[in-house]
């Protein structure tokens, strides 16, 4: 029985080995046949131009097109392995006409994959070429900081360099005036901030920055409220005058760093001499803050206006 048993398996373990290798052989003919054939691919290709000195390219050309190769399943799948990128190089300079017709674009795809071409996603390529113009254009920082309750900008936000050169065609060079950053969003901000930021490149591809970004200062520093009491100046050329009050409050916004240094010695407050006697009815004649720090900020005055009576 054991023998019979033994028999059986060796028969079936023979009849599934003959059955592989049929299928193994069946296989490798049919993709013997498949390969073949003739068959259509498409094949994306790099286009680079080559622009001659001086000259620069008005308008972008295409980037890149798409070419239809016909060709055998063995030629496809060599060419599949031979590279992942295809990539065509135009020499600018030889072309008079700025134009590549059907023709020749055909021939130079056929010749550059390697595989005749039958069909693109375009017919020619149509090319401008103007003469390379320079233009010195500001930068605009796109500021979008929010600060930290009693903290201000300690001096004005510094931009390095704070104008860049654009170079391209002189028609899309007069439509630029400004370069601007990327948004540069900080919220909450209680210190000072440095940052390299990246620019916005114009639209036209054919415009080109000489740097794509800059580097940004924001002084930021904390800031305190102070009160003084100043002295209202007249001047003496006037006359002898008395004032009514003989001084008034002055309450400013000041850096913390910079508060204990600050007295009523640094600022002037004064009457306006073009107003007065302007009414002969009333004696009080307005005031005027004419000098100040230059990092206070916020002033306010206790009295717009004081009496002023000329002594005979």
């Amino acid at each position: 029985m054991k023998r019979t048993y033994d028999k059986i398996i060796l028969k079936l373990r023979q009849d599934n080995f003959a059955l592989v290798v049929c299928f193994v052989l069946s296989l490798v003919l049919w993709l013997v046949i498949q390969l073949s054939k003739t068959y259509e691919q498409p094949q994306t290709v790099k286009l680079v131009y080559k622009v001659p000195t001086g000259m620069t390219l008005s308008q972008p050309p295409p980037s890149e097109l798409v070419a239809v190769v016909e060709a055998s399943g063995w030629k496809l799948l060599g060419s599949a392995f031979r590279t992942s990128e295809y990539q065509l190089e135009i020499d600018l300079k030889a072309y008079g006409s700025k134009i590549i017709e059907r023709e020749e674009l055909y021939q130079r795809l056929s010749s550059q994959l390697g595989l005749p071409v039958v069909e693109t996603n375009r017919n020619y390529l149509l090319f401008s070429l103007d003469s390379t113009n320079t233009k010195t254009v500001p930068v605009v920082f796109d500021n979008q900081i929010q600060l930290a309750r009693d903290f201000f900008l300690a001096g004005p936000v510094s931009i390095t360099p704070d104008s860049i050169i654009l170079t391209g065609p002189k028609q899309e060079l007069a439509k630029v005036d400004v370069i601007k950053t990327v948004p540069f969003t900080a919220v909450n901000v209680n210190r000072s901030l440095q940052a390299d930021v990246a620019l916005i490149p114009p639209e036209n591809e054919g415009v080109q920055l000489n740097r794509r970004s800059v580097f940004i200062s924001v002084p930021v520093e904390q800031f305190t409220e102070l009160e003084f009491n100043i002295a209202v100046d007249v001047p003496e050329e006037l006359g002898e005058y008395v004032v009514l009050p003989k001084k008034v409050k002055l309450q400013c916004i000041t850096k913390l760093s910079a508060a204990r240094e600050i007295s009523e010695s640094d600022f002037t407050v004064a009457v306006i001499e073009s107003e007065i006697g302007k009414d002969p009815n009333s004696a009080y004649v307005p005031l005027k803050l004419i000098r100040k720090p230059d990092f206070v900020r916020g002033t306010r005055l206790s009295k717009n206006a004081v009496e002023l009576f000329l002594i005979r």
